[in-house]
């Protein structure tokens, strides 16, 4: 009886993200009632003896219960050529953006979250689905999402990419994404990064209030220079701005416009919060097509890929790599490729977990390594680190780093492409250089 009770608490406890993450997963609040119904039938069942982490056990067996759920989805479709697509989704009730409500937002939320976010999900693979909801919705590792799918954590992270670049490119092309409140968020961070105090004045309301900071001067001192890192995004289908460290979203800014002006910016940092939010970055506008900042330099590099033709994909058709050499000695693919300007410089692109002479233990230790972004790096040089990386995120790349200042003097950003190798892209600052060298005369 003492067991039965500890499970009906905890699943009371965590009843609330257990209904999110399968509404997320299914798109209609009565499945996800459903799947909830059907995960408390079975944990009611099982031997929690072993349990030490409630939270994950759960939320585990919700998502195996949605994967089941899908995949019966997809059969039906499937069998049914003319089935009609399941009942349009709503917004779910506890999920709200952060700050003051208003019309636009209400108008926003239900278009993008309804349409641009919720039927791009409907179209993906069950797998597909559930690795990008549990991971970038609900921060749940690639390590135990590759349990509930029976895929190694490198395929796993393979998955979520591909889903992510589906919902980001229908989340880009949806009203919110091209309303006027997306172009004063967006031009509200352009300035802040600049620190273009009057350009930041034009857009605040003079009594625009941000927690204790009141009045547009105020607001613009506060704000100028210092939005290095945030980036543009649609927050439960409202523009907003979102600030991440090493891919995870650690505080979002909400804005309220009156008359084309922000009269409110509103800063949530909870992490509790900010998990339950749907965050769809946007990319940024190109400032011109001349300037690609792709002016590469590589200097140093080290990598191994779980899928050759993916790899070979990204560094030809995104980074511009030109292919050398493509061969499989016993059995093995070994691609060599490099950039045009450096025709003495190569890397090797090689499945090193296929290789026939890898044991299985270090195949896995390869694997996870991969998946963790820990295996591999290049690091390169250019000319315009902001362009660069508008040119590698709208081609979908994972974001590592957003572009920032170091205290050294350069301008950097990082990718991880599609095995989990990171990419970093180092601008040096010529003005630093200049003054250091004025102040040392």
């Amino acid at each position: 009886m003492a067991e039965q009770d500890w499970v009906s608490e905890r699943f009371a406890e965590h009843h609330d993200r257990l209904h999110a993450v399968a509404y997320r997963m299914l798109g209609s609040p009565g499945e996800a009632e459903d799947a909830v119904q059907e995960a408390w039938l079975r944990v009611s069942r099982a031997d929690t003896g072993q349990v030490e982490n409630p939270a994950g056990w759960l939320t585990t067996v919700v998502a195996r219960v949605c994967l089941n759920m899908l995949e019966a989805r997809r059969t039906r479709r499937e069998e049914s050529a003319g089935a009609l697509p399941p009942e349009p989704a709503v917004p779910h009730a506890g999920v709200h953006p952060t700050g003051e409500s208003d019309p636009e937002n209400e108008a926003l939320l239900a278009d993008s979250v309804g349409v641009a976010l919720m039927v791009v999900l409907d179209t993906l693979a069950p797998a597909e689905r559930l690795a990008f909801v549990l991971h970038d919705v609900f921060a749940v590792s690639f390590g135990e999402i590759s349990a509930i799918i029976d895929r190694s954590p490198a395929a796993t992270r393979q998955l979520a990419s591909r889903a992510r670049r589906r919902v980001q490119g229908a989340a880009g092309a949806s009203d919110a994404a091209r309303s006027a409140k997306r172009e004063i968020v967006a031009a509200f961070l352009a300035a802040s990064r600049s620190g273009d105090f009057a350009a930041l004045l034009g857009l605040l309301d003079p009594d625009a209030v941000v927690g204790e900071v009141r009045g547009d001067h105020a607001v613009a001192a506060f704000f100028a220079g210092r939005a290095q890192a945030a980036r543009l995004a649609l927050v439960d289908g409202v523009p907003a701005a979102v600030w991440s460290h090493r891919g995870r979203p650690k505080a979002v800014f909400s804005f309220t416009i009156g008359d084309g002006k922000i009269t409110h910016i509103a800063i949530d940092a909870d992490p509790d919060r900010i998990r339950d939010l749907d965050i769809v970055f946007l990319p940024r506008r190109r400032q011109g097509a001349a300037s690609t900042g792709m002016d590469l330099r590589l200097s140093s590099c080290s990598l191994a890929v779980h899928d050759v033709e993916e790899a070979l994909g990204f560094y030809r058709d995104v980074l511009g790599f030109e292919v050398r050499d493509d061969a499989e000695p016993e059995g093995a693919r070994r691609v060599s490729l490099g950039l045009p300007s450096q025709p003495d410089v190569q890397i090797f692109l090689e499945s090193r977990a296929a290789d026939p002479g890898v044991l299985p233990a270090d195949r896995q230790a390869i694997e996870d390594l991969m998946a963790k972004g820990l295996l591999g790096r290049l690091a390169f040089e250019t000319g315009n680190c902001d362009a660069t990386f508008e040119h590698i995120e709208a081609a979908g790349a994972e974001v590592m780093q957003e572009p920032i200042d170091q205290p050294d003097g350069v301008r950097d950003c990082a990718f991880l492409d599609p095995s989990g190798n990171v990419l970093q892209f180092t601008e040096p600052r010529q003005v630093v250089l200049a003054l250091a060298l004025q102040q040392a005369d």
